[in-house]
């Protein structure tokens, strides 16, 4: 660790200590974790997602655009080349619009786009930011100011640019800056980031409704504004949660398809299924305090100034957000309300 991050090894070991062997084995029953009464055994893979949240994703080589998937399957590969060659089209090579929006983890915001009938193509990607090339690894520190976003091709015959952020205002909260649910962090800001005059306008107008609706006590802080370039995330990200997610389990991607969709374990509604032995439960247990473990904090305790953009920018080995300490005492709080939760269900 470096000298600017402050860790907490006893809150590790709490949690350690809290979760059960099936946490790290999945052998077995496994029902607690599916909802199912007889599932197939899945060890590796949920040891993988283990490990993952424990020291991230393996580290982000330089992406190989051109390696990426292609249409049908994928917007990713025609992305690259955009991005490569600095262009922000309207439109893609098959004359489909585009649009690109940004709503906290970008693994389940693709697949709820995915299912839209009259969406063609769809892939994750960081845009907004300040640096080439970027990779997940330097993403997820905050300080090259890009945010996990998703760029649709679309058929606007099919289904209108209004109708696409509809989707991303029941996805989000837009009164959350830097964040996403339990997601923290400048790459987690919402955003609609328009390719066309037109899409602007309609983006503005429904930032104006959502404002006099009275359905929102805050201030929207959803981003809206023109589109920058947008760099495809590795292909390990792409259809991530039609692939399996962490926890092996694929999710559908037909289209109207209404089936809950899950990320990840620690993304699931606090609390989740209480029963003996309940090691989904534990598992975000074990995923607050390795998160806690994970977040650097401020070495002087002060907080950085918000620029114009909304978000505090980050320096080397410095989280990005609202203050570093206060996401920690968030998280610790998360952890706390888990480990009852899970005393509870004993």
């Amino acid at each position: 660790t470096s000298s600017d991050e402050m860790r907490s090894p006893l809150v590790l070991a709490v949690a350690l200590v809290l979760a059960p062997a099936e946490c790290f084995t999945a052998a077995g029953t496994g029902a607690a974790i599916t909802g199912r009464s007889q599932v197939q055994r899945r060890g590796p893979k949920l040891a993988m997602g283990f490990l993952e949240n424990i020291f991230g994703p393996p580290p982000s080589a330089e992406i190989d655009y051109g390696a990426l998937t292609g249409l049908p399957d994928s917007a990713a590969l025609e992305a690259g080349k955009h991005a490569l060659a600095g262009a922000v089209p309207a439109k893609s090579e098959d004359g489909y619009a585009i649009a690109t929006f940004a709503g906290g983890c970008f693994w389940g915001i693709e697949l709820a786009y995915q299912r839209v009938p009259g969406v063609i193509a769809t892939c994750v990607g960081y845009t907004q930011g300040e640096t080439s090339k970027p990779t997940y690894k330097e993403v997820s520190t905050g300080s090259t100011g890009h945010t996990e976003a998703l760029q649709v091709f679309y058929d606007p015959k099919a289904v209108d640019f209004e109708a696409l952020v509809l989707l991303l205002q029941s996805r989000i909260n837009p009164t959350e800056i830097n964040r996403s649910g339990a997601d923290v962090g400048t790459q987690y800001r919402s955003g609609i980031y328009c390719h066309t005059d037109e899409q602007l306008t309609k983006a503005e107008k429904w930032r104006m409704d959502a404002r006099a609706s009275g359905r929102y006590k805050g201030e929207i802080v959803t981003e809206v504004k023109r589109a920058g370039l947008f760099w495809p995330a590795e292909e390990y990200h792409q259809q991530y949660l039609v692939k399996g997610g962490r926890m092996g389990r694929a999710q559908s991607a037909a289209k109207g398809c209404e089936e809950e969709i899950g990320a990840t374990v620690s993304s699931r509604p606090l609390g989740g299924h209480r029963s003996k032995g309940n090691a989904a439960a534990r598992l975000r247990v074990l995923s607050a305090a390795l998160q806690i473990l994970r977040t650097p904090v401020l070495k002087d305790r002060k907080l950085s100034r918000a620029d114009s953009r909304g978000y505090i920018p980050a320096g080397p080995g410095v989280r990005a957000g609202p203050g570093a300490l206060w996401v920690v005492q968030l998280q610790t709080s998360v952890l706390l309300w888990h480990v009852r939760a899970c005393a509870r269900s004993e």
